[in-house]
């Protein structure tokens, strides 16, 4: 079994300062005093922060936050503690405590993570993640030749909050110093104890109606997935301020990811680059708004340079008779793809407002432009001739009738 490392050498606080400036000062750690796990000191706040400088390969920043969220969730369910993310040490207060997550090659001897104990003076606590070991989150069992880095992060997010190693023995315990396939969280006496230094846990407010029920709705509508546990038992006691709460999940860094890879999928028919993914997550940060980055995308090389039959996912080699029964209905998808696109490109090519705010408003009434152009023209047109239609109809064309039109 591999095992934890409770704190740093006393010779890598010389790093910390050089890497990070920080002020570290006096001993690293403390021993234990008694046979519960009691350190000579406990971190002097409940209400710490959380700081994510590096990235693992395979994982972001944003994904070891997850691991580090859920970790602190789990000492928040036996006593009263919470923690908050920053992003740079300038965000740090004067009595503020930060746990600083790097990564750093600790070695293949079997040492999972190391994590500084409180000490007298010491406000930035350097906690280190191995990048040698195959991290693979699970509440389960772990695979041969992997480990849970949550597991991990919740056992150093103990030494963090005062706990050095405690005895092996039965029961197990979370801050022995081996890691457990079943023990995930703080055990009873574990709990005791923390409570004892932070006070018993928070109890969450019951929102009003069924908010579990709303968030569950709002994070898959908003992120694709469902919430975790963690953060559940964060916004929960928000449920009762729902506007405050939808807002902090639409203006997310994750919610722009969704976003932009939404916008690649739909426009460019792949996933989208770490680069360009980075880019649009920025600039959407700082207030770009969303019709400016779908035209930058619906006006790049790349979107020009595919036929309409590909924006349209045509395959040529479709049979050109459609499963029966035919009707208006395939007609009329097709129609509304064709106007869907023709609309996208002159918006992406106009810069004139009035022009803009016509074609938006063309955009608003499409279903009726669509009855507009059967009833005009398809009256007498099968589904697919009018498909074979559209499909001889080149990006070249659209562009050239929007330049006609700007002519006019």
């Amino acid at each position: 079994m591999s095992h934890f490392e409770q704190t740093v050498p006393e010779e890598n606080l010389s790093r910390a300062v050089a890497l990070f400036g920080v002020d570290v000062v006096g001993t690293c750690g403390n021993p234990e005093t008694l046979g519960d796990g009691s350190p000579a000191l406990k971190l002097a706040t409940n209400r710490p922060k959380v700081l994510i400088r590096d990235a693992l390969p395979g994982y972001t920043r944003d994904d070891i936050w997850g691991w580090l969220k859920e970790a602190h969730a789990r000492w928040a369910s036996v006593c009263d503690w919470q923690a908050t993310r920053i992003h740079d040490l300038t965000e740090m207060g004067p009595n503020d405590y930060v746990q600083l997550v790097t990564v750093a090659d600790l070695g293949s001897s079997g040492v999972l993570a190391d994590q500084m104990l409180p000490y007298s003076g010491g406000q930035v606590l350097l906690n280190r993640i191995n990048s040698r070991i195959r991290w693979k989150p699970t509440d389960g069992p772990m695979q041969s030749g992997t480990v849970d880095p949550i597991r991990t992060e919740t056992h150093e997010t103990g030494h963090f909050m005062g706990h050095a190693h405690w005895p092996v023995g039965a029961p197990p315990e979370l801050m022995e110093p081996t890691i457990s396939q079943t023990v995930l969280g703080p055990q009873p006496t574990e709990a005791r104890v923390s409570s004892g230094w932070f006070g018993e846990p928070v109890p969450v407010t019951p929102p009003v109606g069924n908010a579990e029920s709303w968030l569950r709705r709002l994070t898959q509508d908003l992120l694709g997935r469902a919430p975790t546990q963690a953060e559940l038992l964060e916004w929960l006691p928000l449920a009762n301020d729902p506007m405050r709460l939808a807002v902090a999940l639409v203006v997310s860094v994750e919610r722009y990811g969704v976003l932009t890879d939404g916008w690649y999928e739909k426009y460019l028919r792949r996933k989208a680059d770490p680069g360009g993914h980075a880019n649009f997550v920025r600039a959407l940060r700082v207030g770009t708004s969303h019709d400016h980055c779908v035209a930058v995308i619906v006006s790049s090389p790349e979107y020009r340079g595919r036929s309409l039959t590909q924006s349209l996912d045509l395959d040529p080699q479709t049979p050109t008779q459609p499963p029966p029964p035919t009707g208006g209905s395939s007609m009329r998808e097709i129609v509304l793809q064709a106007i869907d696109f023709a609309l996208a490109a002159l918006e992406a090519t106009s810069s004139n407002r009035v022009w803009l705010l016509f074609i938006r408003f063309l955009k608003s009434r499409r279903e009726w432009l669509a009855d507009l152009l059967i009833e005009g023209f398809g009256a007498s047109l099968t589904a697919p001739q009018t498909q074979t239609l559209i499909g001889k109809v080149s990006a070249a064309d659209v562009e050239a009738l929007v330049g006609e039109m700007k002519a006019t």
